[in-house]
């Protein structure tokens, strides 16, 4: 018998900048994520980035719930150190909070370029 998934997970990029650069040197992408429950039961995903480290962090709630067949859009940021430029690929990682459900959506982050 085959499992049938309750998550629908996306990730969209701000079109508005490829990037922004605060005053302490720091670069920073914004994107929503878009989780899809199709379940009948609210349930908690976790959200995470890889590849963990190298410069970059996740800026946002790492937990969220979701109610019955709700979509619930997740504002994040992907935050990088100063000095980090460039593109560089890099994957959200969701996962119900029970483990059944888990999805890796790639995408890719911008700096300025060296």
């Amino acid at each position: 018998m085959t499992h049938r998934s309750e998550l629908i997970a996306d990730v969209l990029r701000d079109r508005n900048a490829l990037y922004r650069e605060t005053a302490d040197g720091h670069v920073g992408n914004d994107y929503t994520l878009k989780l899809v429950n199709k379940s009948q039961q609210p349930r908690r995903y976790r959200i995470g980035m890889e590849p963990a480290g190298a410069g970059l962090r996740l800026s946002g709630p790492d937990t969220v719930e979701a109610g019955p067949e709700q979509v619930l859009p997740v504002i994040l940021t992907v935050i990088a150190d100063p000095g980090v430029s460039g593109r560089r690929e890099i994957r959200f990682i969701i996962e119900s909070e029970d483990g059944r459900d888990r999805r890796t959506i790639e995408s890719s982050f911008f700096g300025p370029t060296p």
